[in-house]
């Protein structure tokens, strides 16, 4: 007589099942000598039902056997083993994160089945340290997880417009251009910091044509230039005075 039972494969991927777990209370007129269950090992390739059989033999030799259904389950965990790692942001200002790149060997009993980390995906504000977390599941849908740094980091310069300027020199002898005046829509992936013009002041001894410098700065420190024309100009006319004279 014998009975249908439920085994667990252990963290090596296998287990042994003895003839006492499927007998069911099986007898003889004299008395059970032996018992023997065939077969009796199973590993991750056996998960689901199997068919088992249990023979029993008595002391005069005699022997019987019958069947049982053995259901194989995994119920162990993975181990999710992560690493940090660094990830850049392209031209977009995005990144995209793989599983692959976080997870350092995740093993499991019997076999992985997927992998997935949250979030996945990261764009200009998360520049910097990141905490993630990977998610592996085996094939029997246990779930286990891990946690990792992922360094967002962007090394992209900023797109350097410029155009030129015309500057008048004022009643001083002096002018100035601003950066907003040389600027023709620079752009960064992320974002701008600042923007600013060397040189940006002028005199009488600058008057005709100056090359400047604009120079764009993205909030992860990149930093990119320009060369612009600006025109100075000297436009007032001069102030004469005059005084009598008395000639002889």
């Amino acid at each position: 007589i014998t009975r249908n039972i439920t085994a667990y494969v252990n963290a090596s991927g296998t287990v042994s099942i003895t003839p006492a777990q499927v007998n069911n209370g099986s007898t003889d007129n004299c008395a059970i000598d032996s018992m023997a269950v065939v077969p009796n090992v199973f590993n991750c390739s056996n998960l689901g039902a199997n068919t088992v059989t249990l023979t029993t033999y008595d002391r005069s030799g005699n022997f019987r056997s019958a069947t049982a259904t053995i259901l194989v389950l995994d119920t162990v965990r993975p181990l999710v083993i992560t690493q940090p790692i660094a990830i850049y942001v392209n031209a977009a200002g995005t990144a995209q994160l793989q599983p692959s790149s976080v997870n350092n060997g995740s093993t499991d009993n019997c076999s992985i089945d997927s992998m997935w980390v949250v979030p996945s995906v990261f764009n200009c504000s998360a520049t910097g340290n990141n905490t993630v977390q990977l998610f592996v599941r085996d094939s029997s849908g246990n779930i286990a997880s891990a946690f990792a740094n992922v360094q967002v980091i962007d090394t992209i310069v900023p797109f350097v417009f410029t155009k030129s300027d015309t500057v008048y020199l004022n009643s001083a002898g002096t002018a100035l251009t601003t950066a907003v005046r040389i600027n023709n829509g620079s752009s960064d992936n992320c974002y701008i910091k600042q923007i600013s013009v060397s040189p940006s002041a002028f005199t009488w001894g600058n008057i005709g044509i100056i090359t400047v410098l604009l120079t764009v700065e993205d909030s992860s420190g990149n930093v990119a230039s320009a060369p612009a024309l600006v025109y100075v100009l000297d436009t007032i006319a001069p102030t004469i005075l005059t005084r009598p004279v008395t000639v002889y």
